[in-house]
């Protein structure tokens, strides 16, 4: 009888496990004498049908996803078992449930030769097991490794590291199911290879089957944000920035990974990754001044910073070295050609004549329903005084004839009126301007009119409107850890 599970069978870490009595090692394995553990070498795991010429055992199907992990630009292939007649629940479409006997494997190449392989084997509903395998130099054999540097193999300057137990938890633990790179979006992308979604659904492998096999992310109007959105969901998203609450980066608030339910049912605005970056401040308070995502920013954006970093910033946190700089450059593409929040540039109006600020709301008096063109066009107001500056010329010294002295200032034509000529005849009549105000307009001189320019109703709308105040990245839980096993 196999020994009992420990109490935590749930932790993911390759520990003892409960085994069906009657199910011999070698149904399990392949070869060995425990099935409780994995085989200390990978030709015991099934993977090749004959390992002298690494021939790929019947059963076993290789796979690419269309956009892959970042693995510090290691060649990687990748494997899938699916045991004869069984089928992966799919009734989740972010949270496929694998059958009991799946295997994953996944090899890395350095310039071309073979450095390490990973298992994955499920063992029973909650438990996996797993392995690394180290490769000789002469690719001839293998040994178990527990993980770490490789001091003899360099990637770009850098020893080659295989994932600890640890780093494969910490990344898988954010899947129900642990398997990183085998899900719907991953298999039906434009770039997938080998078993794709298609091949699983034709073959009746998914139960149930997806609404399409072929799965492309809709673009947001900037007409870069696909690439982007792929590379984010699959670096940061499946791994750690998701809702499961067992994921790394479930603690920062910040939802990365896709949902293909979502692709033309919501808009852009209503994804996760939307609403949790975009405008969204950390929550981490070495960070919390910054912005996660600021639209037609990227230099002022955290999470290309993060991403763009290597040392005690870096995103992702974990094993690796190197920045993926064609993938980054992607993302900073992507928010720069997101339109800009809506910025005051300045006084409205100028009088100087300079263009008034495009972004300051309308006047509440005028009829104008859109942002300022230029100054308000209002209908003239029959009792108020023109619009022109009022004449040069020195107040009417004189009261004119028979009638009420000039409630205004004479034109500047006219000189003033000095009294009574020497000639005995009328005194000038001076003329009061036609364009001035009768002395009767109850609204002059306080006519709530405003000179074109001199609006003071119009209001400064600077900054843009603040973030989600979920939380962020850090730095032992943000964008996704790399690799921590199979993708």
């Amino acid at each position: 009888m196999a020994p009992s599970a420990p109490a935590d069978a749930s932790v993911f870490d390759g520990a003892e496990l409960d085994a069906p009595a009657e199910r011999e090692a070698s149904d399990i394995f392949g070869c060995g004498n425990d099935e409780t553990i994995a085989p200390t070498k990978l030709e015991c795991t099934g993977l090749y049908s004959d390992w002298a010429t690494k021939t790929v055992a019947a059963g076993v199907r290789e796979f690419a996803p269309s956009a892959p992990l970042w693995s510090d630009g290691a060649d990687k292939h990748r494997w899938v078992y699916l045991p004869p007649g069984t089928t992966i629940d799919a009734s989740s479409r972010t949270e496929w449930v694998f059958p009991i006997g799946t295997k994953f494997w996944k090899e890395f190449r350095v310039r071309g030769k073979r450095i390490e392989t990973r298992l994955f084997k499920k063992l029973r509903a909650d438990r996996w097991v797993t392995a690394a395998y180290a490769w000789s130099k002469d690719e001839m054999s293998t040994t178990s490794s527990m993980g770490g540097d490789l001091s003899d193999v360099e990637t770009v300057g850098q020893p080659y590291h295989i994932a600890t137990q640890k780093e494969c938890s910490d990344c898988h633990k954010g899947r129900q199911d642990r398997i990183l790179g085998f899900e719907e979006i991953s298999l039906g992308g434009p770039n997938a290879t080998g078993y794709t979604l298609a091949e699983l659904v034709a073959e009746g492998r998914l139960s149930p089957p997806p609404p399409a096999v072929a799965m492309h992310i809709p673009d947001d109007g900037t007409g870069l944000s696909t690439p982007a959105l792929a590379w984010l969901h699959v670096n940061c998203g499946i791994t750690c920035h998701n809702r499961n609450s067992d994921a790394t980066g479930n603690g920062t608030k910040m939802f990365v990974r896709l949902d293909p339910a979502d692709f033309g049912s919501k808009p852009h605005s209503e994804w996760d990754i939307f609403q949790t970056t975009l405008r969204a401040r950390p929550i981490t308070p070495a960070w919390a001044s910054e912005t996660r995502v600021v639209p037609g920013a990227p230099d002022r954006s955290l999470l290309v910073r993060l991403i763009s970093s290597r040392g005690t910033e870096q995103m992702p946190p974990i094993g690796t070295h190197l920045i993926d700089h064609a993938n980054v450059d992607a993302v900073k593409a992507w928010i720069a050609h997101m339109t800009p929040d809506p910025v005051d540039a300045g006084s409205p109006d100028a009088s100087d004549g300079a263009p008034p600020d495009v972004v300051v709301p309308p006047d509440v008096i005028g009829d104008d329903a859109g942002p300022d063109a230029g100054p308000d066009v209002e209908p003239p107001d029959a009792n108020a005084p023109d619009a022109g500056p009022p004449d040069d010329a020195a107040p009417d010294a004189g009261t004119p004839d028979g009638g009420p002295p000039d409630t205004g200032p004479p034109d500047a034509a006219a000189p003033p009126d000095a009294g009574t000529p020497d000639d005995g005849g009328l005194p000038d009549a001076a003329v009061p301007d036609s364009s001035l105000p009768d002395a009767t307009d109850a609204n002059d001189p306080t006519d709530s009119g405003h000179a074109d320019g001199e609006d003071p109703i119009d209001g400064d709308h600077d900054g843009p409107p603040s973030g989600e105040g979920g939380g962020d990245d850090d730095v032992s839980s943000d964008a996704g850890a790399p690799d921590g096993g199979s993708d």
